[in-house]
């Protein structure tokens, strides 16, 4: 756990998983590489046109990755309490700030992405929603589609007159 207003640290697990995604992305470059290759000696390819082929594959597959891996990583914010209250009319664009300011999530792009593409910003219920410990994008995501905010109870006894 961090100090409040650092940042948080990359644990020792996240840096062999970034190894391990990096080998993973270079292994499949060299069996698309290879594949390609196949492929061009039949067709009689050039090795030009096998890169240019080759290359914006393992890009994008790379911009996947990594994009998959923000959604995923998870901030701890330790004991500290963040509240993000929404109102109705308020847009996400505006939350997904608050959620960045307070450090909740480690990506706008990776929240504010998949709230559009699986319609979560635009069905977004009123309330008050907490976020404390580790959050990812993918666990606010869900906290917001499954409308999990705080609730409050009030209990009124019974012959009180309503201005009580």
């Amino acid at each position: 756990m961090g100090y409040p207003g650092n940042k948080p640290r990359t644990s020792l697990w996240e840096y062999g998983y970034y190894i391990v995604v990096t080998v993973g992305l270079l292994l499949i470059g060299v069996v698309l590489l290879g594949l390609f290759s196949l492929v061009s000696i039949a067709l009689n390819m050039k090795k030009k046109t096998i890169l240019l082929l080759v290359i914006p594959i393992v890009v994008i597959a790379s911009i996947v990755g990594y994009g998959f891996r923000s959604y995923t990583k998870q901030v701890d914010i330790g004991n500290k309490v963040v509240t993000v209250i929404i109102k109705p009319g308020d847009t996400f664009a505006s939350i997904a700030d608050t959620l960045l300011a307070e450090q909740v999530v480690s990506s706008r792009i990776c929240l504010t992405l998949p709230a559009r593409l699986l319609h979560i910003d635009k069905k977004l219920t009123p309330g008050r929603y907490d976020f404390t410990g580790r959050n990812s994008c993918k666990t606010v995501l869900e906290k917001f589609r499954e409308a999990d905010f705080v609730r409050v109870k009030i209990t009124i006894p019974e012959g009180l007159p309503i201005w009580k």
